[in-house]
C-alpha cells in the first residue's frame, strides 16, 4: 500500500470499527489507510474521550475541581461583596444613592466585557493561559481596590476586577469539562457550582467577623473603624489569589491542544525551523519526558518524504506541527497522578494513534510569537468566531440558549435585588408605624441629653432648650418653633426640620447640612458654628449587619441541597428536562412570595426560590458547555454569559423601580420570564451524549 509522498501528517490506520482508540491492535481482515482531514472532528472527540478514560478520573480531576471552584467562588464574591461594603464605605467614599447604584452596575458591566473578551481568547490562546490571565486580573484589581481613596478610583478598579472575574466563568466550565468523562460530566459540573454557594457563605462569614455590625457603631466610632471594610475586601480576594497559584501548576486542556495544527510554510522556512527546533530546549524537554518506546514512536511519526529525501521533523515543534504530542504528555500526566499507588502501570496510548488534524483557525503557534502578538491576532479574529456562532449549524442552538440565558438572568438577578429591598421596605414601614408622636407641646428650660429615636414633633415650641451630646435618629420636626435654643455636639440620621421657625438659635458642632432644613425660616442672629466637615450624606444608623447576613446566608445555604439534587438527576433526566422542570418550578415558587407579609416568610420563600432555580443554572451551564465544538466553546459561553450580565443589570434596574410602587409587578414579571425560558428549553437539543 503506497503512502502519499507529499503528505505532512501521518495517516491513521482505520479499522472496520474505528469507534475506540484504546482497543488492542489485532489482525483485521480489512485494513485500509484513511484520510481524516474532513472527518476528524468526531474522531478528535472520540480520541479525547478514550484518552481520558485510560488516564482515569481521580486526584488530578479533584485538583482541577478545587482550582476551578475557587475561581467560581470569586465570581460569587464579586457580586455579593457590595451588599456588605456599602454601609461601611458610603461615608468614607461619599456615596449617595445614585453612586451606590452605579457601583453595583459597574461590576456587571465589567463582567460583560470580560465574558466577551476572555471567552474568545480562550479558544485562540488556550484555556489555561487565558484563565490564568483573567484570574490574575481579578486578583490584582481586587487587592488594588482595597487601597483606593476616592469613589472614582474605587469604581474603576471594581470595573477592572469585574472584567477579570467575568472572563473566568466561561473558561472555568470549559476547562474543567474537558478533563471529564462523558458518563459523569453533568454530575461533576453540577458539583462545581457548589462553590458559588461556598463563595456566598464565605463572604457572609467574613463580613460578620470584620465589619461593624450596626450603623450606630459606625457612626459612634468614627473614621477609625471605616478601614474594616477594606480589610474585608482584601480577605475576599483570597479565593482568586489561591486559584491563580493553583492554576500555575496545572497543564493546558489536552482537548484544546488536539485542535492546534501546523500552519503552511515554505520548504526553506521548514528546513530552517526544523534545525532550530531539533536543537531547541522545548523539543529536548518534551522528548526527555517520554519513555524510550514513546520516543521511537514519535521519531517514526516525524518522518516525511519530499523530492526523494527523508526529512526529520520534531513532532513537538509548536511552529511546524500541532501540539498533539504535548496533549499526549498531558494525558500521561493525568494518568500518573491518578495512579500514584500503581507505580508500575504505564499509559497505553501512543502518539501514533493520534488522528489526523484539520486546519485550525486560531492563532498559528510559533516559537518567536509573543503574548502581545497573540492577543492582537485574537482580537482581529473575534468577529469571525462570533459569526460562526450565529450562523448554521449553530444558529438555532445559539438563539435558544440566548433566550434561556436572558430570561433566567433577568428574572433571577432582578428578583434577587428585589428581595432585600423589599425586606428593607417591610422593616421601614414597620419602624415608621411605631413612631412616637409629640404634638402641640410647649417645652421650656429643658435639656435633651439623651438620644431621640423614631419620634415626630408636630406644632411644638422649644423655648430655651438645649440639645447636647445626642444623636437624632429618624426624628422629624414639623411646624415647630425654636426660640433661644442651642444644638451642641449633635449628630443626626434621617432627621429633618420641615416648615420650622428659628429665632436666636445656635448650632455648634453639628452635622446639620442644608438638606435637613425644608422650607424653614431663620431670624434674629441664628448662627452655625463649627459645622462638621466631610461628606454631606444622610447615613442610616438603623443599618444592622445581621439583617444582610441572615438574608444572604439562608439564600446561599439553600443552594447546596438544590445542587446536590440536580447533580443526581442531570445525567439521568438529561440537560433539557432538568432545565425545563427547574424553570417551571422556579416560575411557580416565586408566586408564593405574594402570600408573604412578614420578613421571616419572605426569607423562607427566597430560600425556596434559590433551591429550585439552581438546577436551571446547572443545566444551562452544562448544556452551553456541551453545545459547541472545542474551537467555539469558550467564545459561545463568553458571549452568552456577557448577555446574561446585561440582562441581570437591566433586571436589577427594572425591579428597583417597583420597590415602593407594587409588589405584584416584579413577582409576575419574574414568573413570566422564567416561564418563557422554560418553553424555550423545549427547543434545546439534548447534549448528555455529546463528546467533548
Amino acid at each position: 500500500m503506497k503512502r502519499d509522498e507529499d503528505s505532512e501528517s501521518a495517516s491513521l490506520v482505520g479499522r472496520e470499527n474505528p469507534g475506540s482508540y484504546t482497543e488492542d491492535a489485532r489482525p483485521a481482515p480489512a485494513i485500509r489507510e484513511t484520510d481524516y482531514v474532513d472527518t476528524d472532528v468526531p474522531l478528535l472527540s472520540q480520541f479525547h474521550e478514550d484518552a481520558i478514560a485510560q488516564a482515569g478520573e481521580g486526584l488530578f480531576q479533584w485538583l482541577v475541581f478545587l482550582v476551578c471552584g475557587l475561581a467560581l467562588a470569586a465570581d460569587s464574591i464579586e457580586i455579593m461583596v457590595i451588599a456588605y461594603v456599602l454601609p461601611s464605605a458610603e461615608r468614607e467614599l461619599c456615596m449617595d444613592d445614585s453612586r451606590k447604584g452605579w457601583l453595583g452596575g459597574v461590576s456587571f458591566l465589567g463582567m460583560m466585557i470580560g465574558g466577551l473578551l476572555w471567552g474568545n481568547l480562550a479558544d485562540k490562546m488556550g484555556r489555561r493561559r487565558t484563565l490564568l490571565s483573567a484570574l490574575l486580573t481579578n486578583a490584582l484589581f481586587s487587592v488594588i481596590t482595597t487601597f483606593m481613596p476616592t469613589y472614582g478610583l474605587f469604581a474603576v478598579t471594581r470595573l477592572c476586577s469585574g472584567i477579570g472575574v467575568g472572563g473566568s466563568i466561561p473558561i472555568v466550565f470549559t476547562y474543567y469539562a474537558e478533563f471529564l468523562l462523558k458518563k459523569h460530566r453533568g454530575r461533576n459540573l453540577c458539583w462545581l457550582l457548589l462553590f458559588w454557594a461556598i463563595g456566598g457563605v464565605f463572604t457572609s462569614v467574613m463580613a460578620w467577623g470584620l465589619i461593624p455590625r450596626t450603623g450606630a457603631t459606625l457612626l459612634g466610632l468614627g473614621r477609625l473603624h471605616f478601614s474594616s471594610w477594606r480589610v474585608f475586601l482584601l480577605v475576599c480576594s483570597f479565593p482568586a489569589v489561591v486559584s491563580v497559584l493553583g492554576l500555575a501548576f496545572l497543564p493546558e486542556s489536552p482537548r484544546f491542544l488536539l485542535e492546534l495544527t501546523e500552519r503552511k510554510t515554505t520548504k526553506r522556512d521548514e528546513d530552517s525551523s526544523i534545525r532550530k527546533e531539533l536543537a531547541g530546549p522545548r523539543c529536548c524537554f518534551l522528548m526527555k519526558n517520554l519513555s524510550r518506546g514513546r520516543i521511537q514512536a514519535v521519531a517514526a511519526a516525524m518522518q516525511w518524504r519530499r523530492n526523494g529525501k527523508t526529512h526529520m521533523r520534531c513532532a513537538l515543534s509548536a511552529s511546524q506541527m500541532g501540539r498533539d504530542v504535548e496533549a499526549m504528555c498531558v494525558y500521561q500526566q493525568i494518568f500518573r497522578m491518578n495512579h500514584t499507588n500503581k507505580p508500575g502501570v504505564e499509559y497505553q496510548l501512543s502518539e501514533l494513534e493520534l488522528p489526523g488534524r484539520r486546519a485550525f483557525h486560531g492563532i498559528p503557534p510559533a516559537v518567536n510569537r509573543t503574548m502581545l502578538s497573540d492577543l492582537c491576532f485574537s482580537l482581529e479574529s473575534f468577529w469571525s468566531s462570533f459569526f460562526q456562532m450565529i450562523c448554521p449549524p449553530f444558529a438555532k442552538v445559539t438563539m435558544v440558549l440566548l433566550v434561556i440565558w436572558l430570561t433566567t438572568s433577568f428574572g433571577f438577578y432582578g428578583i434577587s435585588i428585589w428581595f432585600p429591598e423589599y425586606l428593607r421596605k417591610i422593616q421601614s414601614d414597620s419602624y415608621t408605624a411605631e413612631a412616637t408622636l409629640e404634638a402641640d407641646h410647649y417645652i421650656q428650660n429643658y435639656i435633651f441629653n439623651y438620644s431621640l429615636d423614631n419620634t415626630n414633633f408636630e406644632g411644638c415650641v422649644f423655648h430655651n432648650v438645649r440639645f447636647t451630646g445626642i444623636v437624632l435618629n429618624h426624628v422629624l420636626f414639623t411646624n415647630c418653633s425654636f426660640i433661644n435654643s442651642t444644638f451642641s455636639d449633635v449628630r443626626s440620621s434621617r432627621s429633618f426640620f420641615e416648615q420650622c421657625d428659628f429665632r436666636r438659635v445656635r448650632f455648634v458642632d453639628t452635622d446639620f447640612y442644608d438638606f435637613r432644613f425644608r422650607d424653614c425660616a431663620f431670624h434674629n442672629s441664628t448662627t452655625f458654628l463649627n459645622r462638621r466637615t466631610g461628606c454631606p450624606i444622610d447615613f442610616d444608623v438603623n443599618f444592622r449587619l445581621s439583617d444582610v447576613f441572615v438574608e444572604n446566608l439562608f439564600a446561599q445555604l439553600a443552594i447546596i441541597p438544590g445542587n446536590i439534587i440536580s447533580s443526581c438527576v442531570i445525567d439521568r433526566l438529561g440537560r433539557v428536562r432538568t432545565l425545563g422542570i427547574s424553570l417551571f418550578l422556579s416560575s411557580a415558587s416565586i408566586l408564593l412570595v405574594w402570600l408573604s407579609v412578614a420578613r421571616s416568610s419572605v426569607i423562607t420563600f427566597q430560600a425556596i426560590f434559590n433551591f429550585v432555580s439552581i438546577s436551571a443554572w446547572n443545566a444551562v451551564d452544562v448544556a452551553t458547555t456541551e453545545s459547541y465544538p472545542a474551537t467555539l466553546r469558550s467564545t459561545a459561553y463568553g458571549f452568552l454569559s456577557a448577555a446574561s450580565r446585561l440582562a441581570a443589570l437591566l433586571g436589577s434596574l427594572t425591579f428597583g423601580h417597583f420597590i415602593s410602587l407594587s409588589r405584584s409587578v416584579p413577582i409576575l414579571t419574574t414568573a413570566a420570564v422564567l416561564l418563557v425560558g422554560c418553553l424555550a428549553s423545549i427547543r434545546l437539543p439534548e447534549t448528555r451524549d455529546v463528546l467533548m
